[in-house]
């Protein structure tokens, strides 16, 4: 028999907690299971879920008896990366931003830090005016899989291009298809699932994007529920029917996944990894996806990221364990 001396009471400590459901939800919030416990060295915290909400303001008390909250927007245009608490309940708010303002967030990081090279981006195509001697891309405002694309160095303006897409957009999604490709404009498509799932993109509008030359290497960074990163998934470029190479998520073979600390991206790793992770450290987005770039000049950069991303080049059951520890370390971080 154990003395007593040896012998540990186990405490069970049971928290509800509520998930804010919508259409564009990070992609986190749906492999939280309804039911799970976590073990530290506090001891055993058993998860409930009580069910989602819709409600965009949050008032005193809590959301059926839910103690912590994940929600995918909060007051409309504020998010928090990291828990907050607010009247007695704690929340963390990962919300999906816009193409266009995600890469102002990137931005504005990593311009602070060595050889990063950001991507510009206009949100009004309409009132844009290009550089001759630049090059430049059409972008889905609110596109996946690499689809949609329309490489505007062909020849053809921006506002033809523009005007073209509005003139055939009441039409079937193959007719539309096929008067675009009539009149030369052609969009990238490797990633579609059919062309319904095309059109639909197109008609989420488009951002002009700067095309960046020279790029080597393409990697897809995970952060895990704390916002570091965690894993690195090699991307393969190919060359898609619009004319420009594009690494897209889709397809990917989980076997090039790698832990961000064994990692060796091309170029000056030692440099880049030191610089990437005191951009992670500053930025702060928990379970996000990044897809980095480097140039030949050894610069860096961000294509894009979102906090709504496929899964299927992502370890088994790594997506599910950060959704665990992101409900316990909301629920039990120091704020």
């Amino acid at each position: 028999m154990l003395s007593n001396t040896l012998m540990k009471e186990v405490i069970m400590k049971t928290v509800k907690f509520a998930l804010r459901a919508r259409a564009a939800t990070p992609s986190v919030f749906s492999a939280v299971p309804e039911e799970f416990t976590i073990s530290d060295g506090d001891g055993l915290h058993h998860y409930i879920k009580v069910g989602g909400f819709n409600e965009r303001i949050v008032t005193s008390g809590t959301i059926d008896g839910a103690q912590v909250t994940l929600t995918g927007d909060f007051f409309q245009d504020i998010t928090y990366s990291m828990p907050v608490q607010i009247a007695g309940q704690r929340f963390i708010a990962l919300d999906r931003y816009p193409k266009a303002v995600y890469n102002g967030l990137l931005n504005s990081v990593g311009k602070k830090l060595s050889n990063f090279l950001p991507t510009l981006v206009w949100n009004n195509p309409g009132a844009f005016i290009p550089r001759p001697e630049r090059s430049y891309l059409l972008r889905p405002k609110a596109g996946a899989r690499g689809m949609g694309f329309i490489n505007l160095n062909t020849g053809k303006s921006i506002q033809y291009v523009l005007q073209t897409l509005a003139l055939h957009a009441s039409k079937s999604p193959e007719d539309y298809l096929q008067a675009l490709a009539e009149t030369g404009i052609v969009l990238s498509d490797e990633g579609m699932n059919d062309t319904h799932d095309l059109v639909a993109t197109v008609n989420t509008g488009y951002d002009v994007v700067e095309f960046i030359p020279n790029v080597t290497a393409e990697y897809r960074i995970m952060t895990d529920y704390t916002g570091q990163p965690v894993l690195v998934v090699e991307r393969t470029r190919t060359m898609t029917k619009a004319g420009f190479h594009q690494a897209r998520g889709c397809g990917q073979s989980v076997d090039k996944a790698v832990p961000f600390k064994d990692w060796e991206p091309s170029g000056d790793a030692g440099t880049i990894k030191a610089q990437l992770v005191d951009f992670f450290t500053t930025l702060a987005r928990p379970v996000n996806s990044f897809d980095l770039f480097i140039t030949e000049q050894g610069e860096w950069g961000f294509f894009e990221a979102c906090s709504e991303f496929g899964s299927t080049s992502l370890p088994d059951g790594w997506l599910a364990m950060q959704a665990r520890q992101l409900v316990h370390h909301t629920a039990t971080c120091c704020l």
